[in-house]
Formats: C-alpha cells, structure tokens, sequence
C-alpha cells in the first residue's frame, strides 16, 4: 500500500500515521483489490463497513449505499454509467464529468459533495 502526498513531510508523516491505523485496525485489503469496475470497488467499500470493519451509524450506512448507487448509475457524457467504467481507466475527467452530470440531473450540491466523500473513500479502501 502506498501514498503520493504532496504538500510538506508532516503532511506525508500524518499520510502515513493513518496507514499504519488503518492496517492495525485491519481496514485494508491484504492483497489489495480485485475490483475491475468503479461498481465493484464501491460495492466491496459498503461490504466492508457491513462487516463492521469501518464503523459507521446506520442511517449513514443508508446514505453510503445510497450515495453508491447514484454514483454507478450516473451516465457520463460518452453515453458509460459511471459504475461500468474500469479502475484502472478512471481518470479526473471523469470524476469530474460524473459531479458535472450528477449536477445537470438536478442533484444538490450538498448531495454531490456526499457522494464525492463516498467515492473518496471507496477509492481509498
């Protein structure tokens, strides 16, 4: 598991303080993801707080799944569902264009800023 941090070595020491808890408290895959899809990565990060291995309240639980489900079913501008598009293709134009898109569907910017948290987190995990 590895970090680029940018920004100053306290910056890379923190990165790095919370890798080690995040392993320690067992919160990273082992041999990291077999996920190929944005959907499938997303699916193992609410798995993964199923397991109680995240801790979270249920009701933020719902708002995860949720968040999920709006993210893959987003339709990108070249006419993909965001939750189809490959891991390793995943560029920031597209997360871009999935905001932009999820914006242009008449989601609220507070209920975009969510699902950034959760795409954040998911492509953390």
């Amino acid at each position: 598991m590895s970090r680029t941090v940018y920004g100053s070595r306290r910056d890379a020491e923190v990165a790095l303080a919370r890798l080690r808890v995040a392993d320690h408290q067992k919160r990273l895959p082992s041999l990291g993801s077999t996920s190929r899809t944005v959907q499938a990565a997303l699916d193992l990060y609410v798995q993964t707080i199923n397991q109680g291995l995240i801790e979270m309240a249920p009701r933020g639980l719902l708002t995860v799944r949720s968040a999920v489900n709006t993210v893959c079913r987003t339709v990108l501008p070249d006419g993909r569902a965001f939750g189809e598009v490959s891991l390793s293709k995943v560029s920031w134009q597209d997360v871009e264009y999935l905001y932009h898109a999820m914006r242009s569907e008449g989601r609220s910017a507070a209920w975009v800023r969510r699902c950034a948290t959760v795409v954040s987190q998911g492509f953390e995990l």
